[in-house]
């Protein structure tokens, strides 16, 4: 699905050098190259951030696939690296995100459509998150870029997607049901102290 941190390094010894806030505050954290960078965000906690401020990842040590790849994009570009934000939607199961089966078993549902950001850094994908995970890769069914200020948009985005969806793979249940399964999931994930791809 992307490729992991290891196999995209060609960018990973660039300093960070450039004027902008993301900049400034990579440096003061003490990291000093993208590629520590994309390390220091893969290592914070995940938990969404008080807003959707990019720079609040750092000030709060901790972010969502959102925020971490929002602020890495940021990062990028105030250093020369060619960087996009993308949005891609997934159907999550049990199968490639464990720990959701239940709460889709009990709405009477094999998959429901998930929403994960990440990375295009250059030509190649990057994911800091490691999501989706489990015994089975997701594949993307639908992918759009965004720009890192549209990270307040996603959740309208994602609710759009999935009614859409699931007109056409679960007609029983009404949008508004469908979120709230989607919801359970999160909270069934954070609950167990596993990452969730779409927060």
């Amino acid at each position: 699905m992307t490729a992991s941190l290891k196999r995209v390094r060609g960018w990973a010894t660039a300093q960070i050098t450039g004027s902008g806030a993301i900049s400034r505050a990579f440096r003061a954290a003490h990291v000093r190259t993208l590629g520590d960078a994309a390390e220091y965000l893969t290592g914070l906690v995940y938990a969404r951030t008080s807003g959707s401020d990019p720079l609040l990842v750092l000030r709060e040590n901790r972010g969502t696939c959102s925020s971490k790849h929002a602020a890495f994009v940021l990062l990028c570009g105030e250093n020369g690296i060619r960087a996009s934000l993308q949005l891609g939607f997934f159907e999550m199961s049990e199968d490639n995100v464990p720990g959701v089966g239940k709460v889709l078993e009990e709405a009477g549902l094999r998959t429901i459509l998930e929403a994960h950001c990440f990375a295009i850094v250059g030509s190649r994908p990057l994911d800091l998150t490691g999501l989706p995970h489990g015994g089975a890769d997701a594949e993307y069914v639908k992918r759009r870029t965004m720009d890192p200020s549209d990270m307040g948009k996603k959740a309208q985005w994602h609710r759009t997607a999935l009614a859409a969806w699931g007109g056409l793979h679960a007609p029983t249940l009404s949008p508004e049901e469908l979120w709230t399964v989607r919801e359970k999931c999160i909270a069934a994930l954070s609950s167990s102290g596993r990452s969730s791809p779409g927060s």
